[in-house]
């Protein structure tokens, strides 16, 4: 599996690129993921950045201090809630082999390749430290 990790501070732009990549990909019908990281305590509800990944990734996980979570599209036809639940298990989601993953947020992962979404060059140290940008 391939994969990249988006980091920027809030309002930077992460998940309407993470949304954007998670559309050219379905487009071409690349089997992908996302994986969003949050620093707040517990998952958020509702409209949120992990709903807005969900519209296009096949499945998308979640990550914050306290929880973790994921979320699969459902095949056509599968029957009942339990039914599901042990064929997601059991298959690893029902989908093909994910080929690549969009991790959003994670600033504090640094184990992935990055793409920086500044709003200034100032924040480049705080999101890469050991990373020098060409200017």
């Amino acid at each position: 599996m391939k994969a990249v990790n988006l980091v920027g501070f809030k309002k930077s732009g992460k998940t309407t690129l993470a949304h954007a990549i998670g559309q050219e990909f379905k487009q071409r019908k690349i089997p992908c993921a996302a994986l969003k990281s949050s620093s707040h305590a517990t998952l958020e509800k509702g409209k949120n950045d992990t709903a807005t990944l969900f519209e296009v990734y096949d499945q998308v996980a979640a990550l914050t201090p306290a929880e973790s979570a994921l979320f699969s599209h459902l095949a056509p036809g599968q029957e009942g809630q339990l039914l599901t639940l042990l064929s997601l298990l059991r298959q690893s989601g029902g989908h093909q082999d994910t080929e690549i993953l969009v991790m959003e947020g994670g600033k504090n992962l640094g184990w992935l390749p990055r793409v920086l979404l500044l709003i200034d060059p100032s924040e480049a140290p705080d999101l890469a430290p050991d990373l020098a940008l060409a200017t």
